[in-house]
C-alpha cells in the first residue's frame, strides 16, 4: 500500500510568494496615487460641505452667516481652520464664538477670483458672507470663486467653485 503525502512544497509556495510580490509591486504606485486623490476629493468636499451649512444656516436663521477659512501658516501638520458665524442681532456685529468650527483635511487651500483658477491668495483669512436670501455679499467684481485644494508641491488638485453670487450655488470641479 502507497501512502500519498498531501501539501504544499517548498517550491510552490516560494512561487505563489514570489506572484504576490509581483502583484503587490505592481499595483502598489496605483493605490498611493488613489489614496492621495481621495484626500483632495474629502478636503473638497468638506469645503463644499461647509459653504452649504454656512448657507443654509443664513437662510434658516434669517440673518446673514460667515463662513472663514484661515489660510495662514498651514501645513500639513497645522491644517487650515473653518469657522461659521452668525450676525449678532443684539451686537449689530459677528457673534464672538463660532457656531461650527471644522478642520480641513491635511492638504493646502489657496484661493482665487479669476476664471483661469490659478489659485494664489495665501497667508490670509478668508471669508464668505451669505444673506438671509442665500446669496452671497460681495465688494469682488467677478462673478466666480474659486477655493483651490492643492498638494504638498502646490499643484492644483481639485477646486470648489462659487458660480453664482445671486444665488450662493457651489460645485467642485
Amino acid at each position: 500500500m502507497k501512502q500519498v503525502e498531501s501539501g504544499f512544497s517548498l517550491i510552490e509556495l516560494l512561487m505563489v510568494i514570489a506572484l504576490l510580490a509581483i502583484m503587490s509591486a505592481i499595483a502598489l504606485p496605483s493605490y498611493i496615487v488613489w489614496t492621495k486623490s481621495v484626500v483632495y476629493k474629502n478636503a473638497s468636499h468638506e469645503i463644499l460641505s461647509l459653504m452649504r451649512d454656512t448657507r443654509s444656516r443664513a437662510i434658516s436663521n434669517n440673518r446673514e452667516a460667515k463662513l472663514e477659512i484661515d489660510l495662514r501658516n498651514q501645513s500639513k501638520d497645522d491644517p487650515s481652520t473653518c469657522r461659521i458665524y452668525l450676525w449678532d442681532l443684539g451686537t449689530s456685529d459677528w457673534g464672538v464664538t463660532p457656531a461650527q468650527t471644522a478642520t480641513l483635511s491635511k492638504v493646502g487651500v489657496l484661493t482665487s477670483d479669476n476664471a483661469s483658477g490659478l489659485c494664489g491668495s495665501v497667508g490670509t483669512t478668508e471669508s464668505i458672507v451669505f444673506r438671509p436670501n442665500g446669496s452671497i455679499r460681495t465688494s469682488v467684481s467677478t462673478p466666480k470663486k474659486y477655493f483651490c485644494v492643492v498638494d504638498e508641491t502646490g499643484a492644483r488638485r481639485k477646486h470648489v467653485m462659487i458660480d453664482s453670487f445671486a444665488t450662493g450655488r457651489a460645485t467642485i470641479e
